[in-house]
């Protein structure tokens, strides 16, 4: 042992002498971690944005699915608004009065249920009976392909609804007189109304008689086509409401108010009026110079736009600063005379050389370029 002693000693020697950091050194390791800090931070703050909007994306790609699996199996897309036996006949037939009986069609969200894997509850709705109870009610589950992980916590339906369909007009531009039921336009949106407002059916309103209006992808193939007509976006941002469930029952149009209808539609609506005539802003006025703004158009909170899939299942995200000609134009599926309304066209042209309306004709350059 007392060999190792002399070696034990120089080791000793060698100890840097232990000392706390002084009041200087401690301000610089702070000011370098608060630099790193701020420096870090937007960056992370960021990449949680860019992958919530990655997973919407992905929600809004899979729903897009769910319609060509059910175009694909059934001939046809879902309308906007829908009947579904034993659901609707059975609750309209039970109804007192016009209000409640129009209630009892159901949304785009619950034909596609079974393709969106919810085999749960698409059958409930196919075994409907009256009475079902409270405690056995499918409508207040969560569907999560219907909702945007950006808006979670921020949502105050059970069972909410992030996305919303290209209903065109909701059926309020109609063809025909009003002494015979009158036909939905095609062109103006992809899903119409399914359900129809006529006398002879149980869910039957009142007000203006209509056809249904029954959509496939394939009639938009031999139209406008596939990959630049819209069918689906995201509508969550400050404005839109926040209380909207997947399961509300859609109202027809002649029977409800125009705010009432566009929420309840869950459709995407055009302006029932011309936009502002502007070369294009980065404050988009045709959507936010609208008291209804948050009802009638796409809206995110990813900032900038708004998430979107078109009728081949492809997914954009669109900047809201958007030409209102160019939306407009995405939105309707068919442009041929006759299945398109006037009003919609109006909405189509943009402004000319000299400040005057001109027809527009669409370019897909002009989508591409305020997109990302």
């Amino acid at each position: 042992m007392a060999f190792f002693a002399p070696l034990r000693s120089v080791c000793r020697a060698r100890r840097v002498p232990r000392h706390g950091l002084t009041l200087v050194e401690f301000l610089v390791v702070a000011s370098v971690i608060a630099a790193l800090i701020t420096i870090l931070l937007p960056a992370l703050s960021m990449m949680r944005e860019g992958s919530r909007r990655a997973a919407c994306m992905s929600a809004v790609g899979n729903v897009a699915k769910a319609f060509q699996g059910h175009d694909a199996t059934m001939g046809q897309i879902p309308g906007w608004r829908n009947v579904l036996d034993p659901y609707t006949t059975a609750s309209a037939r039970a109804a007192s009065d016009p209000a409640a009986r129009a209630a009892t069609c159901v949304s785009w969200t619950v034909p596609l249920l079974p393709y969106l894997g919810q085999k749960e509850i698409a059958d409930w709705y196919a075994s409907f009976r009256l009475e079902r109870t409270a405690t056995d009610d499918a409508r207040t589950k969560l569907v999560a392909p219907f909702v945007c992980p950006s808006v979670t916590t921020d949502l105050e339906s059970p069972a909410p609804l992030c996305y919303f369909v290209n209903g065109g007009n909701g059926a309020l531009t109609l063809s025909g007189s009003t002494a015979a039921p009158r036909r939905q336009y095609p062109g103006d949106g992809v899903c119409g109304d399914a359900a129809g407002n006529l006398p002879s059916q149980p869910w039957y309103a009142g007000g203006d008689a209509y056809e249904p209006l029954r959509g496939s992808l394939a009639a938009v193939t031999d139209a406008d086509g596939t990959t630049t007509t819209l069918l689906l976006a995201e509508r969550t941002g400050t404005a839109a409401p926040r209380d909207v469930s997947w399961a509300d029952n859609p109202l027809p149009s002649p029977h409800a108010p125009d705010a009432d209808t566009r929420k309840s539609t869950h459709a995407i609506l055009q302006s029932m009026t011309p936009p502002l005539l502007t070369t294009g802003s980065s404050t988009a006025p045709w959507m936010q110079g609208r008291d209804d703004a948050g009802l009638r158009f796409p809206s995110s909170r990813h900032g900038g736009g708004f998430v979107a899939a078109f009728c081949d299942s492809h997914v954009s995200f669109i900047s809201d600063s958007i030409d209102a000609w160019v939306y407009a134009q995405v939105l309707s599926s068919d442009s041929r005379a006759g299945r398109l309304s006037e009003r919609v066209r109006e909405l189509q042209r943009k402004p000319g050389a000299d400040g005057t309306p001109a027809d527009y004709v669409f370019d897909e350059h002009d989508l591409r370029k305020r997109g990302r």
